[in-house]
C-alpha cells in the first residue's frame, strides 16, 4: 500500500464538501446566511473553520424543513449562541426567513430533508471528534448533544461512539485502512480479472476526487469483482484480506463519506450528469414552506383546481423542479385530520412505457402519479427520480372561503426496496426500447425537449 498520508486530503475534503452542500441547498445567498449566523454565534476574536460555520447552518436547515415554528427556531439559536460563547445574543428573524426562503422556494431547486440530515450528522460527528481530541469528558459531550442539538439519550450514545471511531481514524495516516501485502491492480491484472480502479470509477464517482475515499472505494470494488467470479482458494484469501483491511475505516465513516461510497447505477448516473451539464433540469418552482401562508404563487390554486374531479377530499399532482419530482396535494378543510400524512407505495408499470408513482394518504386514499416514458421529459424525470434522495410533498388546504393556504411540507422517504423496484422497471424499459444504448436514450430525451415525442 502507498505510504501516502491521507490526513491533509481529509481536511481538504471537509472544506470542499461544505462548499458543495451550501451552494446546492442555499444557492447565491449561502455566504450571506453563513456570515450572518457566524456573526451571531461566534465571538469576534474567533476564527471558525468552514465546517464549524456550516454546522449551525445545517442544524437550521434540518429544523426548518422539519416544520418547526420560527419562534422556536429563534430560541434554539439563542441556545447555540450561548454554547459558542455569545450568551445573550439575539438572532434576527430576517436571517431565519432568508434561510427558509432560499431552501424552499428558489426556482429550479427542490429542498431535501435527507440532505439536511446527512449534512447535520456528518458535521456533528466532526464536532464531537474535535471535543474528544481536546480531551473533553463524555458527560460534557452528552449534555451538549441532548440539550443543544436535541438528540435523545440513545442517539447521543450512538453519536458519541461513531465520533470516537471517526476520531481514531483521523489520527491514522491511512484513515483506518490497513496495508495490503500485494498491489491490488497488479494482482487483479495478473489474474485476468477486471480492474478495481476502473470499477470504482464507474460505481463510486463521488469518491474519485478524494484520495482518502478513492482508496476505500477501490477495495470495495475489488471485493465486488471477486464476489462475481468463480472464487478460487487464493481469491478467497484475497477477499478476506480486503475485508480485514477496510473494517476499521468503515466504522468511522461520516454520513457524507458513506454517501460517496454508495454505488450508483452507471448509466443512470451518466445521464443525470449529462442533463445537468445541458441544463435540461433547470426550471420549476415551489412556494416558501411557511404553514398558514396565504400569499401563494398564482399558479398553485389554478393547478390544484384543475386536478379536482368533483369527488373525494384530496388530490395530488407531480411537477418537475430542478429535474426532481415535487408533489403538490390539495386537501379540503373538511377532510379527516389523518389525511395530512402520506407515504410512498411501491411503483407500478401497468402498461409498456408507463410507470406510476403511488402516494397513500393517512385516511387510506391513494393518488397515482403517471410517468409516460414515451415522452422525453417524463423519461428524464423517471431517471432522475431513481437518484432522488427524498420527495417533497406540499399540502395546500382549500378553506370554506375558497382560499388556498399552505398547510405543511412532508418529505417522503424512498425506501431501498421501492427505489430498487423503480430502477428495475426503468432498466427494463431502457433495455426494451433502446437496448440500453446511452446515445439513443440521450437523443430521445433531447427530442422530447424539442417537442418531438414518440407517439
Amino acid at each position: 500500500m502507498s505510504s501516502t498520508d491521507y490526513r491533509p486530503a481529509l481536511l481538504d475534503w471537509w472544506d470542499r464538501r461544505c462548499r458543495a452542500y451550501l451552494l446546492e441547498n442555499f444557492g447565491a445567498v449561502e455566504s450571506e446566511i453563513r456570515e450572518q449566523l457566524s456573526a451571531l454565534l461566534f465571538p469576534r476574536a474567533a476564527e471558525p473553520t468552514l465546517p464549524e460555520q456550516t454546522l449551525p447552518v445545517a442544524f437550521l436547515h434540518l429544523r426548518l424543513l422539519a416544520g418547526e415554528e420560527l419562534a422556536i427556531t429563534l430560541k434554539r439559536l439563542e441556545g447555540m449562541a450561548a454554547l459558542y460563547g455569545m450568551r445573550g445574543a439575539k438572532p434576527k428573524v430576517g436571517t431565519i426567513y432568508m434561510c427558509l426562503t432560499a431552501l424552499t422556494s428558489t426556482p429550479g431547486r427542490l429542498s431535501s430533508l435527507a440532505r439536511a440530515q446527512t449534512a447535520f450528522f456528518s458535521l456533528l460527528l466532526r464536532r464531537v471528534a474535535d471535543h474528544l481530541d481536546r480531551g473533553a469528558g463524555e458527560e460534557e459531550i452528552r449534555r451538549e448533544l441532548m440539550e443543544v442539538w436535541e438528540i435523545g439519550e440513545g442517539a447521543a450514545a450512538a453519536a458519541l461512539e461513531s465520533a470516537r471511531s471517526f476520531w481514531r481514524r483521523t489520527q491514522e495516516p491511512h484513515q483506518g485502512l490497513l496495508p495490503l501485502p500485494f498491489d491490488i491492480e497488479e494482482w487483479f491484472g495478473r489474474s485476468g480479472l477486471p480492474s478495481p480502479a476502473g470499477r470504482a470509477n464507474r460505481f463510486f464517482p463521488p469518491a474519485r476526487d478524494y484520495p482518502h475515499l478513492l482508496a476505500m472505494a477501490e477495495r470495495i470494488a475489488a471485493m465486488d469483482v471477486l464476489q462475481e467470479s468463480a472464487e478460487s482458494v487464493e481469491e478467497g484469501q484475497i477477499r478476506v484480506a480486503l475485508i480485514e483491511s477496510i473494517a476499521r475505516g468503515m466504522e468511522g465513516l461520516t454520513p457524507w463519506e458513506a454517501e460517496a461510497l454508495r454505488p450508483v447505477h452507471p448509466l443512470l448516473h451518466r445521464i443525470r450528469e449529462w442533463a445537468e451539464r445541458l441544463r435540461l433540469v433547470d426550471g420549476g418552482e415551489t412556494p416558501t414552506a411557511h404553514p398558514g401562508r396565504e400569499r401563494l404563487p398564482d399558479w398553485i390554486g389554478g393547478y390544484l383546481q384543475s386536478l379536482w374531479s368533483g369527488e373525494g377530499h384530496v388530490v395530488a399532482g407531480r411537477i418537475s423542479v430542478g429535474g426532481w419530482t415535487y408533489i403538490a396535494a390539495g386537501i379540503r378543510a373538511t377532510a379527516p385530520g389523518e389525511t395530512a400524512s402520506a407515504s410512498l407505495l411501491p411503483p407500478l408499470s401497468e402498461a409498456p412505457g408507463r410507470m406510476t408513482l403511488r402516494v397513500r394518504f393517512g385516511d387510506g386514499s391513494e393518488e397515482a402519479l403517471l410517468y409516460d416514458l414515451r415522452e422525453g421529459k417524463d423519461l428524464l424525470s423517471a431517471i432522475l427520480f431513481a437518484q432522488q434522495p427524498d420527495v417533497r410533498l406540499d399540502m395546500f388546504v382549500l378553506g370554506e372561503d375558497a382560499i388556498w393556504r399552505f398547510g405543511a411540507s412532508l418529505y417522503l422517504a424512498i425506501g431501498e426496496e421501492a427505489r430498487g423496484a423503480w430502477r428495475g422497471l426503468l432498466q427494463n424499459h431502457l433495455e426494451r426500447e433502446f437496448g440500453s444504448e446511452e446515445d439513443r436514450i440521450k437523443l430521445f430525451i433531447l427530442q422530447g425537449f424539442n417537442g418531438k415525442e414518440k407517439g
